[in-house]
């Protein structure tokens, strides 16, 4: 299958040192950044169903300290970062993507989605915050689709030293609240397909269409499944 030959070809680049896999749980997490020790008992985090399940660890809602705790562990570290989430599909080659960005964003310190979008009264994780976000940023909170992000390293500095001194929440909102609170610049992710949202689904079938298509609409484009 399409899975079993990527995972092949996964394994033979790791072995190979092409590609470095960095293990960590949520333990490291917290070790690094003892605010998601309290955080954890945020009684909206522990009112969700996944939380409630036991089935989801800090990592699944707070990628900036996932992400730094890996990112601040190099000894070289890189201008920028992609992130990426595993349910991503990109109908093309990376590295046409990897140039869209640089052409269309420069070198923005955060490229993600819905950069002017506001949090409403009914988002569940609006109140899964640490009392020193609530006490730098107050209401002045924006929110960004998070399945693909480029990150430069200054603004992942900045939010390293932020989580040390307490300041953290849901990263849905704690990445592009602190990018415009603080002066980053933010630009639009390019190249959105349809569907680009955490509950989108695209099957193998309708996965093939696309990256077949003759069309060019789809083409080149991102995609959540």
């Amino acid at each position: 299958t399409p899975a079993k030959r990527g995972g092949r070809t996964l394994s033979s680049h790791i072995a190979r040192g092409a590609i470095r896999v960095h293990e960590y749980d949520e333990a490291d997490m917290v070790r690094r950044y003892p605010v998601l020790r309290d955080l954890k008992r945020n009684p909206r985090l522990q009112e969700s169903e996944e939380f409630q399940r036991g089935t989801h660890s800090l990592a699944w809602g707070l990628h900036a300290e996932a992400l730094n705790a890996w990112y601040q562990s190099l000894e070289r570290k890189p201008s920028f970062v992609w992130c990426f989430e595993d349910d991503v599909g990109f109908s093309g080659s990376l590295e046409t993507l990897v140039d869209i960005v640089k052409r269309d964003c420069g070198d923005a310190d955060l490229v993600t989605a819905d950069i002017k979008l506001r949090p409403s009264e009914a988002w569940w994780w609006l109140d899964v915050h640490s009392t020193a976000f609530a006490e730098r940023y107050g209401d002045d909170v924006y929110i960004s689709r998070e399945h693909v992000q480029r990150f430069s390293m200054r603004f992942l500095d900045r939010l390293h030293v932020l989580s040390l001194q307490r300041v953290t929440c849901w990263s849905e909102a704690l990445v592009p609240t602190i990018a415009h609170a603080e002066g980053f610049v933010v630009a639009e992710l390019p190249r959105l397909g349809t569907p680009f949202a955490h509950d989108g689904r695209v099957s193998q079938q309708e996965w093939a269409h696309i990256t077949e298509s003759h069309a060019g609409r789809r083409a080149d484009r991102l995609y959540h499944a």
